[in-house]
């Protein structure tokens, strides 16, 4: 079993925001701080996004501080996952991965994530990604699908961003509440918060009925990643 999960719910910007900001019903009812954390985010693929086809992700934040992450994120049903973990690629994983579960309005998927720091960092371009994504790529994706696959997706890849993203902390009783907004075709905003397994899915129906009873719930499972790469993709 996986030990712990994510929950992401994604709220109406419509009655979230006001000149998009927290709006104060939202700030109420979570205590979000005032001052959000920006963060530059970018994705990268291939141009026909072959990585997401796969269900791979590979992406950049850029925080305040400078500090630039690198994520990469495989992504895979409940079903997909149990029949991987009897398979060599589970050792693979296992020596760089994080597992985790993500918990959506009505999805659950798992993933599992490596994540690389580099600090300080000034500027990132279409190259400088690619080098940073090569040399230190994991092996579940260096060699995916076989023959070098997932090392000629990174080859071929570019950029899709920035896009500059705020994010605030706020609570919710012993919980700590997460709000993401991503400026796109329209606003994006994703709630989420971190917890046990085992406590994720009431947790996640006290959060809901919060949100129900103001209004702000979206029935939806948009994942950021692929509303980023279809915004960014469009041209």
């Amino acid at each position: 079993m996986i030990q712990e999960t994510e929950v992401k719910l994604l709220l109406s910007s419509e009655r979230a925001l006001e000149d998009k900001l927290p709006s104060e019903e939202l700030r109420a009812l979570f205590g979000f701080a005032q001052q959000a954390e920006p963060m530059l985010v970018w994705y990268l693929d291939t141009p026909t996004q072959k990585l997401k086809e796969a269900d791979w992700s590979v992406r950049y934040r850029q925080r305040k501080t400078g500090g630039l992450e690198l994520t990469y994120k495989k992504r895979y049903s409940e079903q997909a996952y149990a029949v991987m973990l009897q398979t060599p690629l589970s050792d693979a994983f296992h020596a760089d991965f994080t597992p985790e579960i993500d918990l959506g309005y009505s999805k659950k998927t798992c993933s599992l994530s490596c994540i690389k720091t580099f600090e300080p960092y000034d500027s990132l371009d279409d190259l400088e990604a690619r080098r940073l994504a090569i040399l230190n790529c994991p092996p579940p994706l260096t060699d995916w699908g076989g023959k070098n696959q997932g090392f000629r997706h990174l080859c071929e890849a570019v950029l899709f961003g920035p896009l500059t993203a705020d994010k605030y902390k706020g609570k919710y009783e012993d919980i700590t509440i997460k709000l993401e907004i991503w400026p796109l075709d329209s606003y994006l905003t994703e709630l989420s918060f971190d917890i046990e397994t085992h406590k994720s899915e009431e947790a996640k129906s006290r959060v809901i009925q919060v949100l129900e009873q103001h209004g702000l719930l979206l029935h939806d499972n948009t994942l950021k990643t692929d509303a980023m790469l279809r915004f960014f993709g469009k041209g």
